[in-house]
């Protein structure tokens, strides 16, 4: 009767190592995938043009940030659908970047206009899912 008693009580030790490690592996999977998902979606910022443009092919697929001007004679709109393709320049004009952008761009939409653009880079340029104006040295949407 004793024995089968510490038998009792070495399973249900046994049945508790295990559901306590299976507890611990899962939150460990989850803590890990989480700050990786974390880590890929922070934007990172790019000072410039012709920095990003240097990064190659490493920066497809990232969220990324630019500061650039909105070139002139570069704005392709079509206002009703919030569909825009224009391009970005450095303000020291060492390079060029397309950009794409679906969405609403707000009165300060300008040639020459100082911006800092955050979206996604792909072999044909940035596809921007932010658009925010430069003002001296602070930023506004």
């Amino acid at each position: 009767m004793i024995a089968r008693f510490l038998l009792g009580v070495m399973e249900f030790r046994r049945k508790t190592v295990v559901i306590v490690g299976v507890v611990l592996v899962l939150a460990m999977s989850f803590l890990l995938f989480g700050h990786l998902h974390y880590l890929r979606n922070i934007p990172p910022h790019y000072s410039s043009v012709s920095t990003l443009l240097a990064k190659g092919s490493a920066v497809y697929g990232r969220t990324i940030e630019v500061d650039g001007r909105v070139k002139a004679d570069s704005i392709e709109e079509d206002a009703p659908n919030q569909h825009y393709e224009f391009d970005i320049y450095d303000v020291d004009g060492n390079g060029e970047l397309a950009v794409v952008y679906d969405g609403s761009v707000g009165d300060g939409f300008e040639e020459n206009r100082e911006i800092r653009i955050t979206g996604t880079m792909d072999a044909d340029g940035l596809v921007a899912t932010r658009i925010r104006y430069r003002i001296s040295s602070h930023t506004h949407e």
